[in-house]
């Protein structure tokens, strides 16, 4: 990600807010550029503007929830994620799921990160990046079993990472 790039994204958002601030896709949008520049306090006070704004709906739930785990606040965080589910957002897609990684991830909560790639993982089976990422989780997680097991997965179906595969073999005990 392109941290020039990323700050470009979240001033063009704050603009666009400024001209249409109940505008909630500009509201979106904004909010995740904030996320990718790391600026969570505004954050979590566009994610406040959005359940005053727009109470019942989803995507202001989602974000709530998102912005609370990048806070480390899970239990809030899980809470607003339920609720945006019982408002049908689409909480176990790719989009959300990877959005949930990162917001975990921010705060190394392998333990949370975990079930979300083996959910993206029933997802899409292909995509190997998402069984190398499990593969570390695990091994951060202290479950080596598990990690060797998922390493020797990715290496019968993906020969050419061998040396990644077989490096990252040496570092499980």
């Amino acid at each position: 990600q392109d941290p020039e790039l990323a700050e470009k994204a979240k001033k063009a958002f704050e603009k666009a807010l400024e001209l249409s601030p109940k505008d909630s896709s500009i509201l979106l949008g904004s909010f995740l550029a904030d996320i990718a520049v790391k600026d969570f306090k505004t954050a979590k006070e566009k994610s406040d503007y959005c359940l005053k704004i727009y109470p019942d709906f989803s995507e202001c739930c989602w974000l709530s929830g998102l912005i609370n785990i990048y806070l480390n606040d899970i239990e809030k965080g899980k809470d607003f994620i339920e609720k945006a589910k019982e408002k049908k957002y689409p909480v176990n897609n790719e989009i959300s799921l990877n959005q949930l990684i990162e917001a975990f991830a921010q705060n190394e909560n392998y333990k949370e990160i975990a079930p979300l790639y083996e959910n993206l993982i029933k997802i899409n089976p292909s995509q190997v990046q998402y069984k190398t990422s499990l593969a570390f989780v695990y091994r951060e997680l202290g479950e080596y079993e598990k990690a060797r097991e998922l390493a020797l997965e990715i290496l019968k179906t993906n020969p050419e990472l061998e040396d990644a595969v077989k490096k990252f073999l040496k570092t499980l005990k």
